[in-house]
């Protein structure tokens, strides 16, 4: 992801030039239903999961669209995705209601799948969100049994962050995670109380960040966070403080309702996935 230099400063509700923003509402000839999530390729290519058509979309970082996939069939075809992790070949996909992960090539040729139902180590009751770190290892939150599961590149279980409760480096809702520029790993707790939890490459915990309901994250190159809290988005400098929020419940520019996933492109351009309001929103800095 690109970084969010000094115009991260600058992103308040008075200042955000809501009428230069995109809303993307469809692609190719099909409406956007259920967005998901967003990420972002090395090319700047935008990729979007759309949870109820099923589909996995990518278009190029003007939003032409270049293909579609997940409902082919076998292992190809996608049952209700909700999350996405993009890397240099390879697209992992979350399969909440399947309980596993699925690999995709970025032309949509399927690779492989992992995990099952159950608590052990590569199993998953419902996983959500989904990260590369710099070395090509997944990270892939297991929302119901309440922890970070990390795997290599062979979709091999490595170890994991985080555990049921409310103790520090403990989860009560995780929702999404994303890896900074020294693979740490911030992991949102959408509870009152559970903020954002930090944890080392080793999967040791570090720190905790105190806010409340945060949902989809999105790290800069320079280490910025951007998170969602119900309908905004709230921006924390590289030492996590609160630097600007902005946003608020609405379908108009500039507005939100529901936001599911947050990528920024090389130029520092956010693009937000709308769920309530079907939609990808593309916000320029």
């Amino acid at each position: 992801m690109a970084a969010v230099t000094a115009t991260s400063r600058e992103y308040t509700t008075v200042n955000v030039n809501v009428e230069n923003c995109q809303l993307i509402m469809q692609y190719g000839r099909k409406k956007f239903e259920w967005p998901h999530d967003v990420a972002i390729t090395v090319n700047d290519d935008v990729v979007v999961v759309d949870s109820t058509n099923k589909d996995i979309v990518v278009m190029d970082k003007d939003m032409n669209m270049i293909s579609a996939f997940g409902q082919g069939s076998g292992d190809s075809k996608l049952c209700y995705p909700v999350d996405i992790a993009v890397c240099d070949t390879v697209i992992a996909v979350s399969e909440y209601d399947n309980h596993l992960v699925k690999t995709f090539t970025p032309q949509g040729d399927y690779l492989s799948k992992f995990g099952s139902y159950g608590s052990g180590n590569g199993r998953f009751k419902n996983p959500q969100g989904l990260a590369f770190n710099s070395k090509g290892l997944l990270y892939v939150v297991d929302y119901n049994n309440r922890r970070v599961q990390v795997f290599d590149k062979n979709n091999k279980y490595l170890f994991k962050c985080g555990s049921e409760g409310s103790n520090p480096g403990q989860f009560q809702y995780p929702c999404y995670v994303a890896l900074d520029s020294s693979d740490q790993a911030y992991v949102t707790d959408y509870s009152n109380s559970g903020g954002i939890s930090v944890f080392s490459k080793d999967g040791h915990f570090v720190k905790k960040i105190n806010c409340n309901y945060p949902w989809a994250i999105c790290l800069t190159r320079d280490d910025y966070i951007i998170i969602s809290q119900y309908d905004s988005l709230t921006v924390f400098s590289p030492t996590h403080q609160v630097i600007s929020k902005f946003g608020r419940q609405g379908s108009q520019r500039g507005q939100f309702d529901n936001i599911k996933g947050i990528a920024v492109n090389s130029v520092g351009t956010i693009l937000v996935a709308e769920f309530g309001n079907h939609r990808l929103q593309v916000i320029p800095t």
